[in-house]
């Protein structure tokens, strides 16, 4: 089974919390799973943006013959 970091060993006011209670104190402290979820797609989106930016950045001029949606000019092996 693969690793769960939520549950890694968090200390909060001298005690150690392991397991589920650190997972959940975890989500509390950042005000709930919606805005984890919320933040988490917020920095994927900037991600995402920052990349198809950087790319199009280096991408030569794609010809107005090209297929819509073809942003990159055309496909290289």
């Amino acid at each position: 089974m693969a690793h769960d970091s939520w549950c890694d060993p968090i200390v909060r006011g001298g005690r150690r919390y392991s397991g589920a209670v650190a997972r959940e104190i975890r989500i509390k402290e950042a005000r709930g799973m919606d805005t984890i979820l919320a933040t988490a797609i917020e920095h994927a989106l900037q991600k995402t943006l920052d990349d198809v930016n950087l790319a199009v950045s280096k991408a030569e001029p794609v010809a107005r013959k090209s297929k819509p949606g073809n942003l990159f000019g055309p496909k290289t092996q």
